[in-house]
């Protein structure tokens, strides 16, 4: 393998984690929104 590739292997990761990290704090999002409201406080608190 050359720099290159391994250099563009690298990055390949990283926007794929980028993305996964990104929906993943969409979906938890979306969750706490569709919860109730006892849920959300509890969740909001420190």
């Amino acid at each position: 393998m050359t720099v290159q590739s391994k250099g563009a292997l690298l990055v390949l990761i990283f926007a794929v984690l980028i993305t996964w990290m990104i929906s993943g704090m969409f979906s938890g999002i979306e969750k706490l929104k569709a919860a109730p409201p006892a849920v959300k406080q509890q969740a909001l608190k420190p």
